[in-house]
């Protein structure tokens, strides 16, 4: 089971938020509900980087520089665009 289609609009919203901000939280009750699982699974991962792909399929980007990492804070999942990730530490 993927992704409930009354969720769409919300689970694009947290897509474009990780385009733009480099960075996206995914509370785990989001991922639950909007996937009707009752555990977080590689379905939704899928999931994630399957749309992920969809969003930089289009540009000049290679898949390396895209990348997604993410750290689970216990009650929500921070994913976060390795590209970004990177230029933060190139800054220093």
């Amino acid at each position: 089971m993927s992704l409930a289609k009354k969720f769409d609009p919300l689970f694009s919203n947290k897509m474009a938020e990780l385009q733009h901000c480099g960075y996206v939280e995914f509370y785990k009750w989001e991922l639950l509900t909007w996937f009707q699982r009752d555990r977080i699974t590689n379905v939704i991962w899928n999931e994630i980087y399957d749309r992920w792909a969809d969003i930089w399929e289009d540009t000049s980007s290679s898949a390396e520089e895209n990348q997604l990492l993410y750290k689970d804070t216990g009650k929500s999942y921070v994913i976060i665009n390795k590209s970004h990730f990177t230029e933060v530490f190139e800054q220093e």
